[in-house]
């Protein structure tokens, strides 16, 4: 079921594995911070309202780049409370260099550390990945 949908991005959500699926498109390119900050923001929302216990981030067309100074309003309203009451997050990996590098390494941050982050080439391993116990 689609719970959040824009022009960059929808998200699903599937009760019966408990997940939270992301799925970007590429107008992520033109997305300005303050309406990244703002999904991100629902997406935390969401998470808690839904019960969600995974979260799956298809980002093959994600091609948003997070500066650095972004790393630490995303630790604060983001990774601390998604680490609460997530139990893993799989991201299917941007053929963008630079995006990928972003999304990384703001996962490599101490508060992104509090739950098991993987990231994947391949969106069926991923999934697999995040459903095994």
């Amino acid at each position: 079921m689609e719970v959040l949908k824009n022009k960059y991005c929808s998200l699903f959500h599937n009760k019966e594995t408990e997940t939270l699926d992301c799925i970007w498109n590429s107008q992520s390119y033109y997305m300005p911070e303050d309406e990244f900050k703002r999904f991100l923001l629902q997406v935390v929302d969401i998470s808690t309202q839904e019960d969600a216990n995974y979260i799956f981030c298809d980002n093959r067309e994600f091609l948003f780049t997070m500066d650095d100074h972004f790393h630490q309003w995303h630790d604060i309203n983001v990774a601390i409370p998604l680490s609460q009451n997530m139990r893993k997050m799989a991201f299917v990996q941007s053929p963008d260099f630079f995006t990928q590098v972003s999304v990384e390494q703001i996962f490599e941050e101490d508060h992104g550390k509090n739950m098991p982050v993987r990231h994947f080439e391949d969106s069926e391993e991923a999934k697999a990945w995040l459903l095994q116990n």
